[in-house]
């Protein structure tokens, strides 16, 4: 099945989102990180 399936995709697109979410409050270094490089890159 592809992502361009509106289901699959919408199934898929959760289960990251809550992944990251929880991931990132358990690491807030990395999300400093990664917003410090973002906002280097816009420089």
């Amino acid at each position: 099945t592809r992502l361009g399936n509106p289901e699959v995709r919408k199934v898929v697109d959760q289960a990251v989102h809550d992944y990251l979410t929880e991931y990132l409050e358990l690491h807030p270094d990395v999300l400093d990180l990664i917003l410090s490089k973002s906002l280097n890159a816009l420089k």
